[in-house]
C-alpha cells in the first residue's frame, strides 16, 4: 500500500470518503475531535495535512457522521456513508417520501435531510473555525453513496449560512431530491463531479421515472405474478416523487468494467445509461445480488478504487 496521496483530486476526494467510514458507529461526537483511526491508505491517501476531525450523531432514530479536515486541496468535508451492519442507518435510508425545507427549491429525501440536520449544528460553528484558521483555502465536500447524497443537501444549508463549496465529489450517490431540486442545485453548484460504477443499483435509487421505466422492462418480462406487482410499484413511485439525478453529462462520469485489470471512465451519456440499467436488470433477474453488491464497494478491491485511486491500493 502507498503512503503519498493519491495523483488527483477525484482520487483524493474518494479516499477523504472512505475515511469518514472510519468514524465510529453508535456514538455520538460532540464537540468535534481527531482520535478518528489513521485507516490506512485512504488517510495518507487523501492528502491530509493534520487530522481531520470527526463530528457524529447518535440519536435514537438518526445516525450521521463526517469528517472535516484540511487537505493539499483545501478544506474538506467528507460525509459517511450507511453502515452496513446499522439498522437505525438502513432504516433512515428508507425515508424516501421527499420534503419541503425553507430556503431549498423543491423537495430533498426525508432520510437523508435527517441525517443532515442530526449533526448540522456542530459542523457549522466548526467549519466556520476551520474557515477562519485557513483563510483563502477553497471548501470541498464529498461522499460516498449515502454521504454522497448527504452532501449536495449540505452545500445547499451551507450557501444559505453564507458558505459556498468550491466543488463537490460525489461516489454512487442516490438521489438527493426531486427534479426541482436538481434543476436549482445544478445551476448553483456547476462544480459538482458524479462518479457511477458498473452494476452499481445505489445511483440509480430512489428511482427517477426514467430508471422505474427501465427497471419495469425487465420485472414484467420476468412474467412472474411478483415480478408485475414489483413493475407496478416502481412505476407509482417514480411518477409519485419524481426524484431525479443532479449533475450533467459533462461531470457525471461512468466506470466501465476493467479489461485486463484496467479500468476505463466515461462520461455517463444516455445510452451508457440505458447500457447500466439493461445491465443491472439482467443481473437482478439472473439472482446476480451479490455481484451487484460488490458493485457499490469504495475501499480497495473495488471498482471505485481500482479507477479513481490513482494505485494508492
Amino acid at each position: 500500500m502507498s503512503n503519498s496521496p493519491s495523483p488527483t483530486i477525484q482520487g483524493r476526494m474518494l479516499c477523504a470518503s472512505v475515511l469518514s467510514y472510519s468514524v465510529p458507529n453508535n456514538v455520538t461526537i460532540n464537540p468535534p475531535n481527531s482520535n478518528i483511526p489513521l485507516t490506512k491508505p485512504y488517510y495518507s491517501g487523501a492528502g491530509y495535512i493534520g487530522i481531520p476531525a470527526m463530528i457524529a450523531s447518535n440519536a435514537h432514530d438518526t445516525h450521521a457522521a463526517c469528517t472535516v479536515g484540511v487537505t493539499q486541496d483545501g478544506i474538506v468535508i467528507a460525509f459517511r456513508g450507511t453502515v452496513y451492519t446499522s439498522i437505525t442507518d438502513w432504516t433512515n435510508d428508507l425515508l424516501v417520501e421527499p420534503v419541503a425545507v425553507p430556503n431549498i427549491p423543491g423537495e430533498i429525501h426525508d432520510g437523508f435531510n435527517k441525517a443532515l440536520v442530526a449533526i448540522y449544528p456542530v459542523l457549522l460553528p466548526w467549519l466556520r473555525k476551520v474557515i477562519a484558521a485557513n483563510p483563502g483555502l477553497k471548501l470541498y465536500i464529498t461522499g460516498h453513496s449515502k454521504g454522497a447524497a448527504m452532501a449536495p443537501i449540505a452545500a445547499y444549508y451551507l450557501y444559505n449560512n453564507g458558505i459556498k463549496a468550491s466543488g463537490l465529489y460525489l461516489y454512487a450517490p442516490p438521489l438527493p431530491g426531486n427534479s426541482t431540486f436538481a434543476s436549482a442545485y445544478n445551476n448553483l453548484f456547476p462544480n459538482t463531479f458524479l462518479y457511477e460504477n458498473y452494476l452499481d443499483i445505489v445511483p440509480l435509487l430512489p428511482p427517477s421515472p426514467e430508471t422505474a421505466g427501465g427497471l419495469d422492462y425487465y420485472f414484467l418480462g420476468n412474467g412472474s405474478t411478483e415480478a408485475k406487482i414489483a413493475a407496478a410499484l416502481i412505476t407509482w413511485f417514480g411518477l409519485e416523487y419524481d426524484y431525479s439525478p443532479i449533475g450533467t453529462a459533462n461531470n457525471t462520469f461512468f466506470i466501465l468494467p476493467p479489461v485486463g485489470g484496467k479500468y476505463s471512465i466515461v462520461p455517463l451519456t444516455n445510452s451508457v445509461y440505458i447500457q447500466q440499467l439493461n445491465s443491472i436488470g439482467m443481473n437482478i433477474l439472473a439472482g446476480n445480488i451479490k455481484l451487484i453488491a460488490a458493485a457499490h464497494n469504495s475501499r480497495c478491491g473495488g471498482g471505485y478504487m481500482g479507477a479513481l485511486g490513482g494505485g494508492i491500493c
